[in-house]
């Protein structure tokens, strides 16, 4: 619309300019000089400075999965982008997707949130800029700007027992945990038998379900040793 205006005031005022002859056309002269200057600003305000918009902001939350297909490891992978300064992070929201989905890299921030809470989710916070109302976009639609984008944030909340690591660093962890497999089946044992000889000297009539239960505690106990201490080495050789 603010267009046409700008088309037409051209060229009325050429025309009243060439062909005036009396004082009313030459007013009129005047007068579409003066709305070609205001529609000129005007799209030269919206290119520039958005002259009739706002910023909307649209939030969208989703579970999250790990970003490994692994049902017995829990993580959040990202991608190094070139320097390894910027990154993208890789994730899933239902376990039946085999890819993960990976975050916009124009203009993206992010922020990693670990808690005690179990359960994990993606917010994400886009931002664009949007006419005020029909009448701006009417003005203006034809430059084709509405829901410009602006930026994007990325935040992550991850229970303390997800690792966050790039994708190399996956990989050499699942390495390490399968050259290692046998070790850590037999260092459990070991431990475990520890943590039960110790428990039944303190309580000899120790019953059954108890000692069960005990097993169970070692086991993961054990287990979260184990993943902390080979987590800890693949982030310092692994990039």
């Amino acid at each position: 619309m603010m267009l046409f205006i700008l088309i037409i005031s051209v060229v009325g005022f050429a025309f009243c300019n060439v062909f005036a002859k009396n004082f009313l056309q030459k007013v009129l002269a005047v007068v579409l000089g003066i709305v070609f200057l205001a529609s000129l600003t005007l799209i030269t305000l919206n290119v520039t400075n958005h002259f009739g918009m706002e910023t909307v902001t649209t939030v969208k939350s989703q579970a999250l999965v790990s970003s490994a297909t692994s049902k017995d490891f829990n993580v959040l992978l990202y991608q190094p982008l070139g320097n390894g300064k910027e990154k993208v992070y890789l994730y899933r929201t239902n376990e039946e997707q085999k890819k993960p989905i990976v975050s916009k890299t124009d203009k993206t921030s992010f922020t990693i949130k670990q808690s005690n809470n179990n359960d994990a989710k993606v917010i994400i916070k886009k931002y664009e800029w949007v006419y005020k109302n029909d009448f701006y976009k009417l003005l203006f639609g034809i430059a084709d700007n509405n829901h410009e984008y602006i930026k994007q944030h990325y935040r992550f909340e991850i229970p303390n027992s997800w690792p966050v690591l790039s994708v190399n660093q996956a990989k050499a962890f699942a390495k390490l945990m399968k050259e290692n497999n046998d070790k850590i089946k037999a260092d459990a044992q070991t431990f475990i038998k520890e943590q039960v000889m110790k428990a039944m000297k303190q309580n000899p009539m120790l019953d059954e379900a108890s000692k069960q239960k005990l097993i169970e505690q070692a086991q993961k106990q054990y287990q979260a040793k184990v993943m902390q201490q080979y987590l800890q080495q693949v982030k310092k050789e692994v990039k």
